[in-house]
């Protein structure tokens, strides 16, 4: 089970355009029910939140401990990273943290922002920006304690 959706970087940061920068980082914890539970992250979808015209292209997916980066699929609102295999996605043994790659640009740089978010967890009745598996079974939801529903990123501001 899924208990804790944070950002694993700053609450503010300096916007860098150019190709390969860090856009965002969120770390996903949670427990097993029994030692042979797994916590595998399979999909993952970011709500884009830009002033300044900034686009994304080429968003990458990273893990530490894998050398090779995960590609996932932009538009003007949403980066998508679906299939994630369990070597980028398991938090079994630990929470994972996955950091957000891409190259940005903007053509208003005086009052460009960028902050990614994974704006919805869903309920048992409605998918979610977090799709994952206990190893049995997977999800589509994360119910949080508290009845936590988003989590915001840095915000990057050039």
């Amino acid at each position: 089970t899924i208990t804790t959706v944070t950002n694993a970087g700053s609450s503010m940061s300096t916007l860098i355009l150019g190709t390969d920068r860090v856009i965002g980082s969120f770390t996903i914890a949670g427990r097993t029910s029994d030692s042979t539970g797994h916590l595998d992250v399979s999909a993952l979808m970011f709500t884009i939140q830009q002033t300044g015209g900034v686009g994304i292209t080429t968003p990458t997916l990273a893990v530490l401990n894998v050398n090779e980066k995960f590609p996932c699929i932009a538009n003007p609102t949403t980066i998508t990273c679906s299939g994630i295999p369990d070597s980028y996605g398991s938090a079994t043994d630990g929470p994972r943290t996955f950091t957000v790659y891409g190259t940005v640009a903007a053509t208003d740089t005086a009052h460009a922002t960028l902050q990614l978010a994974i704006n919805n967890f869903g309920d048992s009745s409605h998918a979610g920006d977090i799709t994952w598996s206990d190893g049995t079974n997977s999800f589509s939801w994360v119910a949080l304690p508290g009845g936590v529903t988003s989590e915001n990123g840095t915000r990057y501001q050039y």
